[in-house]
């Protein structure tokens, strides 16, 4: 695709789409403009969020009254496959992604409750587009079309968008109730690393002000720092980016003093009786990563009882997985 037309331009063309083709095409240069701060900025005033969250609430409503959903689409008029319908949704995740990076317009997404349709529609555990579905079905025109769910890439560019919305810049707390962070923490200890360290971001930028805000009892407290000293083991598998989130997470939660009582009672138990702090001060200085060096030591600082002050961990924010490539050969 050619970036040959404005933003402007490309919108109107979404708006007036009459094909799959044309709605793929206008959506994916628009999710490419976006990366772009001052285009994020135009788009707002074009009134776009609202645009693409209108649309996409409207496919989410019609694919939920279809026996076998996210098979095909005629939600806009006309007929749209299921490879790119499946594409189309990740455009939209996409663009959505890329407008949450501003603080102003992700507070907008969250007033319109976007956090809590990506969700229920992408997210949660069992939902329709995550099952793998095996039956196959007939669309409108008769063809035999299997039902095969949304890939996981699309869960994980949803994963990303709400990342990106819950970031505490928002100054408020995204529309998720307590059923979707009772999920999401069964699903932080449960789901491959790929899709935990995302939730970890997201639980970890959701609690930053507020470390109460995602109902983290004891025994998930327990078991978020035991399988983060794991990774201390020389045999441990844990890639760079989950260590790395699950320490944010604690560094978040260690803002709250009941909790940081927790967490030293877990490596006092486990790992250094009578010194848990210092313990993680020596792992912290044999560390080569340094952001996860720099991670760890913020965690030391607000679990030292003897700092009243506390250190919050820097907030998760990125473009799309999906254009880290475009990004990084045009920068």
């Amino acid at each position: 695709m050619k970036h040959s037309r404005s933003l402007r331009e490309q919108l109107i063309a979404f708006r007036q789409a009459a094909s799959e083709d044309q709605l793929l095409e206008s959506l994916g240069l628009i999710a490419v403009s976006l990366v772009k701060s001052d285009e994020r900025a135009d788009f707002c005033r074009l009134d776009g969020p609202l645009t693409l969250v209108d649309h996409l609430q409207q496919l989410c409503l019609e694919q939920k009254t279809m026996g076998m959903p996210w098979t095909y689409s005629k939600a806009f008029g006309f007929h749209i496959i299921q490879k790119r319908l499946h594409a189309c949704v990740r455009y939209f995740l996409i663009c959505l992604t890329h407008i949450a990076l501003e603080a102003e317009m992700a507070a907008e997404l969250c007033d319109l409750h976007v956090p809590q349709m990506l969700y229920e529609e992408f997210v949660i555990s069992g939902s329709v587009a995550t099952l793998a579905l095996t039956s196959t079905t007939f669309d409108e025109d008769s063809q035999l079309v299997p039902s095969i769910p949304i890939k996981q890439s699309t869960r994980l560019l949803a994963l990303e968008c709400l990342r990106n919305l819950c970031h505490s810049e928002c100054m408020q707390l995204p529309h998720l109730p307590a059923s979707a962070l009772d999920d999401l923490w069964i699903q932080l200890f449960h789901d491959n690393e790929q899709e935990a360290y995302l939730i970890a971001d997201v639980l970890a930028n959701l609690c930053a002000y507020v470390p109460q805000a995602i109902l983290a009892t004891k025994e998930r407290l327990h078991t978020l720092m035991a399988r983060l000293l794991s990774a201390a083991s020389p045999d441990s598998q844990m890639t760079p980016n989950l260590r790395c989130s699950l320490t944010d997470l604690a560094v978040n939660l260690a803002r709250d003093n009941h909790y940081s009582v927790i967490f030293l009672c877990v490596i006092e138990e486990n790992h250094a009786p009578g010194r848990p702090a210092p313990y993680l001060r020596d792992w912290a200085e044999s560390v080569e990563d340094s952001g996860f060096r720099a991670s760890l030591c913020s965690l030391v600082h607000n679990l030292s009882w003897s700092d009243v002050s506390t250190k919050m961990a820097a907030q998760k924010l990125g473009v799309s997985s999906f254009l880290e490539g475009f990004v990084q050969g045009h920068s």
